[in-house]
């Protein structure tokens, strides 16, 4: 469904949501047994490198076709 908040919710997931405008107010993000709102910085990225991604929906814009990607 367009505009049912897809992509912002799949970002907040990711840690990858612009703050501001975009404002986790409560809760928790698990994955595997761990939230994700608590781990450091350089946890996150850990997981999002290895363990998790996100492909955005204009592919031809975000990524360059000269690069390898994986």
């Amino acid at each position: 469904e367009s505009g049912s908040g897809k992509s912002v919710t799949a970002q907040a997931i990711m840690g990858i949501l612009d703050m501001p405008p975009g404002k986790i107010a409560g809760g928790e993000i698990l994955f595997k047994d761990q939230d994700l709102l608590k781990l450091k910085a350089d946890e996150r990225r850990k997981i999002r490198g290895q363990e998790m991604a996100m492909i955005f929906q204009d592919a031809l814009s975000s990524l360059n076709p000269v690069l390898t990607v994986g």
